[in-house]
């Protein structure tokens, strides 16, 4: 992780580190909470199914839809691109990516948290110019029967 630590600036445009905690509740990526001179950061350290085909087009397809999200004033942390304008940069060898890092909590599941949550899943897909990307999400394998993968992020 030290690694990673010190080459994430050259990667990133950032200041460097100062602080990183690992933040529990991945599913299959490993998360910290990575401070800076210039403010906090949430990265993100690829890691199941990193390695498969079409890995890296589904993040970075899923990134674009991310900046347009943002860009359009939909409520998400703000996603950081690398210096070349991707989404992953390869760190000491893991594929990373970081997002400004936005304090949250787990909402109680309630009729209204419901509805805010198709609110706002309504103003992503409302976007205008949106992107019309594929994100291969399929949960079968290439002979059409249930995938044994594990959820990509």
């Amino acid at each position: 992780m030290h690694d990673i630590l010190a080459r994430l600036p050259a990667h990133f445009d950032l200041h460097p580190v100062t602080s990183a905690s690992e933040v529990s509740g991945g599913l299959s990526n490993a998360l910290y909470r990575v401070e800076t001179s210039a403010g906090a950061y949430a990265v993100k350290i690829m890691g199941i199914n990193a390695d498969s085909h079409d890995f890296q087009d589904n993040i970075e397809n899923a990134f674009a839809v991310e900046q347009a999200a943002f860009t359009a004033g939909v409520p998400c942390p703000e996603p950081v691109p690398t210096s070349q304008g991707t989404c992953l940069a390869a760190v000491a060898g893991k594929l990373v990516r970081v997002h400004h890092w936005v304090e949250g909590v787990t909402p109680a599941i309630t009729p209204e948290s419901g509805r805010w949550a198709g609110e706002l899943l309504a103003k992503i897909h409302s976007i205008e110019g949106h992107v019309d990307l594929t994100l291969d999400d399929d949960p079968s394998d290439e002979s059409g029967g249930p995938a044994s993968r594990t959820p990509r992020d």
